[in-house]
């Protein structure tokens, strides 16, 4: 609320003075008119309200109209036996019918209900009696008038239920317009007392904007004689507003601020810049250094784990296999100690990364012979060009290794795929093993996880997100996900500068 307050106020306050008065003027003029929108708008609804009762009182005079001329077109066949008279007798009964349907769909309470009810069902005993009467005058061997003076005494019954519903719609239409002319009168209240409302409102706006120009111009005026007089230490014209007035005091206040205190002002200004400078250049190496520190200290925890596995590695395949992959084992684990030794400032790029990865999945395919296998994907058009800290897709294959798929017996894939995800790059490793649960997901967040036993544990995921915030400033950069008995995905997110 106070925000909002607050942002009408700048609004006003930095709007020209033509246009406040336009303002002023638009208000006085839009509440009439809308006023007399709604005015209109009720006078068409209590016209449309009175046509409704006049339609609904002309429905059941029609029905009164209709059964007279039924009665008596009934008995003009029955005498003459004209067909004349008993087509007209059939568009008398079919106008009683519609003018019935009418009537139904229009009324609303109760006792209506009840009478037209009535009346249906009266009309129906009428109708039988009638229909016998003129069977027997077109067949000519039954007494048709019996059947007529027991429909006669049916349609005075049902006159009786028409006048009745009459009486109930003039009831109700005169209750509805006597409730209408209440309306009428409290609209008439409410109009006058809304354009009172109106004018008192337009009246105050008025003094408020009068007050808005004059006051600060006398101040100004005030201020403007005192530097004629030759007083130069006076307080700066303080005035609410970015319109042409409160411009005009800027320009004042500006002017003899100037005048009273130009050079002091600039020197004192020069010496606190360089102050602040230095200060802020010396703030920005302190930093760098620090980060720099905490980041190399990251790095150098990842390179023990490629040693131990990959010495374990050459010990089996010396061992149990007779040295067959030794020279191709050693050759990998030159390439990763030379990687690490390379890799001084902590940063490579993505190409080195997952050739990397491919030694260090080549070293582990001897170890475990054949039952976990590695796809690398790369769908980056040039990886050598995307920076990434050094150590930070092997690690997450190292995980999977270890904590996916060793403890499965049959195995399993893990893929390592890199993509673009719009303007980002996406490096996913997943692993269809074992899982991780949700209390050491947990642990590796807040940082907390305990070591394995003599194999990299989450110590390496960890260690990859700290050094992946350091580097990209991202808290987002490193997500991981997983299940008991639904694998593990990993992401990394670089969002390459100009991409």
């Amino acid at each position: 609320m106070n925000g909002g307050s607050g942002g009408v106020r700048s609004v006003w306050a930095a709007a020209p003075i033509k246009a406040k008065i336009l303002a002023l003027v638009l208000v006085a003029l839009a509440f009439p008119f809308a006023l007399s929108v709604v005015l209109i708008r009720a006078n068409h609804g209590a016209v449309e309200s009175f046509s409704e009762d006049v339609d609904a009182w002309a429905g059941v005079n029609s029905l009164r109209s209709s059964n007279e001329e039924n009665s008596r077109l009934l008995g003009a066949f029955l005498e003459r036996g004209s067909f004349a008279d008993l087509n007209g007798y059939n568009e008398s009964v079919d106008r009683f019918v519609a003018a019935l349907a009418a009537s139904e769909r229009r009324v609303d309470d109760l006792e209506s209900e009840f009478l037209l009810h009535s009346i249906r069902n009266s009309f129906e005993s009428w109708y039988d009696e009638a229909h016998v009467a003129v069977r027997g005058r077109i067949a000519g061997y039954n007494d048709p008038f019996a059947a007529y003076y027991r429909a006669q005494r049916i349609s005075r019954f049902l006159d009786g239920y028409v006048s009745a519903l009459m009486d109930r719609v003039l009831v109700e239409g005169t209750r509805a317009y006597r409730a209408r002319l209440d309306r009428a009168g409290a609209a008439r209240a409410f109009a006058v007392a809304a354009m009172l409302a109106c004018a008192g409102f337009c009246v105050a706006l008025g003094f408020f904007l009068s007050d808005q120009l004059t006051i600060p111009l006398r101040r100004l005026s005030a201020a403007a004689a005192r530097m004629a007089g030759g007083d130069l230490a006076i307080e700066p014209v303080r005035i609410e507003g970015e319109d042409e007035v409160g411009a005009l005091s800027a320009s004042f206040n500006a002017m003899n601020a100037h005048i009273a205190s130009l050079v002091q002002d600039l020197r004192d200004k020069a010496s606190m810049e360089r102050k602040l400078h230095r200060e802020e250049l010396r703030n920005v190496k302190t930093e760098k250094s620090l980060r720099e520190s905490e980041f190399l200290a990251l790095q150098a925890r990842v390179n023990p784990h490629f040693l131990f596995n990959a010495l374990s590695s050459i010990s089996r395949d010396v061992m149990l296999r007779d040295g067959r992959n030794s020279v191709a084992l050693v050759d990998s684990l030159a390439s990763l100690l030379r990687y690490g030794l390379d890799q001084g400032s902590g940063v490579s790029d993505l190409a080195a990364e997952l050739e990397i990865v491919r030694k260090y999945a080549f070293i582990q395919d001897c170890r475990f012979q054949g039952r976990i296998a590695v796809r690398i994907e790369c769908a980056v058009d040039s990886p050598e060009s995307v920076r990434l800290p050094a150590f930070s897709v092997q690690p997450l294959v190292e995980n999977a290794f270890i904590h996916g798929l060793e403890p499965k017996e049959e195995g399993g894939t893990i893929t390592v795929s890199a993509r673009m995800r719009g303007r980002a790059i996406v490096v996913t490793v997943s692993d269809d093993g074992i899982g991780i649960d949700e209390e050491r997901i947990q642990a590796i967040k807040r940082r907390k996880e305990l070591a394995g036993t003599g194999h990299l544990s989450s110590i390496g995921l960890s260690n990859v997100r700290d050094r992946l915030k350091l580097f990209t400033g991202d808290p987002r950069s490193f997500v991981i996900r997983s299940g008991a008995s639904s694998g593990t995905v990993a992401e990394i997110l670089l969002r390459e500068p100009g991409r």
